[in-house]
């Protein structure tokens, strides 16, 4: 085929840091790195082209140096330019990254080491974020024509990232309320012991009360390195956590906060510090890539429903089809004790 180039894409959003010539450490992979992403983050808005366009990396050369740049290409022998340029017309190249659902391929939050990811881990990224809740509903709306070109476009990947396929390493979610009471207190304690020994990771969030007692019971039963301890800010109360606004890709961090602001019905009221506290709840229960819900959520509430701090993360819990077990319901509680042998 005699492939031949009708509009060149650029390299990356328009809103986005990209590789700088001269600048940037490790330019040649950053460079080559971020028009491979830009086919999924065009389909995604767009949909996939018609046979015989595809998009290609072209070479551009430079006094200083080569830069890549995306290329939608097309075969005329076997293409019209008419129907070449109709799928070029409706091409909508998204200004950030997110507005296609994907996380930045290069973190460049240190400069200085700037962070590449394969392109199948943001695809499925984007599979996830992109995903609806558990009654089908797509929010925002522009989520569904996102989700459903991505599934179209990648199917093998959307495959293995459905959230009825469990992932290998067993996560569940131990949060609850500060006030919690010391008897329930000592039971969460032994459950995330329990639980640690039979090979579940802890997802919590470092707070004073339940979330104390699981991290500490994860420690005992020797699985406290694995502990994923989500935090508002870095350091918070002391904790060493990588697990914090600072490490968190910026792209994966905002797709959280806008769950969060979902599930808070006066978001807008919070002050920043407070929205971060929530933020860092919808990673307590969709996992560090947003794509990997705990298998359950073992909580207590003073009501036993999803009220106080903890009820945002419930509701997210509930939204995304995670089990929910809520010590405070005689039941619930009863049934921990029994399945974990616990006196």
């Amino acid at each position: 085929m005699a492939w031949t180039t009708i509009l060149d894409l650029g390299c990356a959003p328009a809103n986005e840091d990209c590789a700088q010539l001269g600048i940037t450490p490790g330019f040649e992979n950053c460079k080559k790195t971020e028009p491979a992403f830009s086919p999924p983050a065009t389909v995604a808005p767009t949909g996939p082209p018609p046979k015989a366009l595809r998009s290609a990396k072209t070479a551009n050369r430079h006094d200083f140096g080569t830069y890549w740049t995306l290329a939608l290409q097309t075969d005329p022998a076997i293409c019209d330019a008419a129907s070449a340029w109709r799928y070029a017309e409706r091409i909508h190249a998204p200004s950030s990254w997110i507005e296609a659902g994907f996380p930045t391929p290069v973190d460049y939050t240190d400069p200085k080491r700037p962070k590449l990811r394969p392109a199948s881990n943001c695809i499925a990224a984007a599979l996830s974020i992109t995903r609806p809740d558990t009654t089908g509903t797509f929010w925002p709306p522009e989520n569904g024509i996102l989700h459903t070109n991505l599934r179209n476009a990648y199917a093998s990947i959307a495959n293995e990232t459905n959230p009825n396929r469990r992932a290998t390493v067993k996560h569940y979610t131990g949060i609850g309320a500060r006030a919690t009471p010391g008897a329930i207190l000592s039971i969460m304690e032994s459950a995330a012991a329990a639980l640690a020994q039979k090979a579940y990771t802890l997802r919590s969030g470092h707070a004073e009360g339940a979330d104390s007692a699981f991290e500490d019971g994860a420690i005992q039963g020797g699985a406290g390195q694995t502990s994923e301890i989500y935090l508002p800010a870095p350091h918070w109360r002391g904790s060493n956590s990588s697990f914090h606004p600072g490490a968190i890709d910026p792209t994966l961090w905002r797709a959280a906060q806008t769950i969060a602001a979902r599930h808070h019905p006066v978001w807008n009221r919070l002050k920043p510090f407070v929205q971060a506290l929530h933020t860092r709840n919808v990673f307590q229960i969709l996992g560090p890539g947003l794509n990997t819900p705990s298998r359950f959520v073992i909580c207590w509430t003073p009501d036993g429903e999803a009220s106080g701090g903890t009820g945002q993360a419930l509701r997210i819990a509930e939204q995304y089809g995670v089990t929910i077990i809520n010590l405070q319901q005689p039941a619930h509680l009863a049934h921990v004790c029994e399945q974990l042998a616990l006196a």
